[in-house]
């Protein structure tokens, strides 16, 4: 990690570092937090049908798609998800 700081007296210089390294380590402790959170789901586009695996992960409690349905998850693996989707195909609720 590296920190910009500026030309101003110690003091001030110290506390602008101190801020920026502070919110770098948040930022990226908090990707950190997601990749534990992140799970795999089947989602499904509500207008075509078409469905795909994704891994998502929890904002505000929830997972959630942008603008696709789920169709089944959480799973902890990909193949999980992929099973789900072929199992969906079958059921003709997905197509490819």
């Amino acid at each position: 990690m590296f920190a910009i700081c500026s030309r101003k007296p110690f003091g001030a210089a110290a506390r602008t570092c101190g801020v920026l390294i502070a919110v770098c380590g948040g930022l990226i402790g908090g990707t950190a937090n997601a990749a534990e959170d992140a799970k795999w789901f089947v989602v499904r586009h509500h207008t075509t049908g078409n469905c795909w695996t994704a891994m998502l992960i929890q904002v505000n409690g929830e997972y959630a798609h942008a603008f696709a349905q789920l169709a089944g998850g959480p799973y902890d693996t990909k193949k999980q998800a992929l099973e789900r989707e072929a199992a969906l195909e079958k059921e003709g609720v997905c197509t490819k």
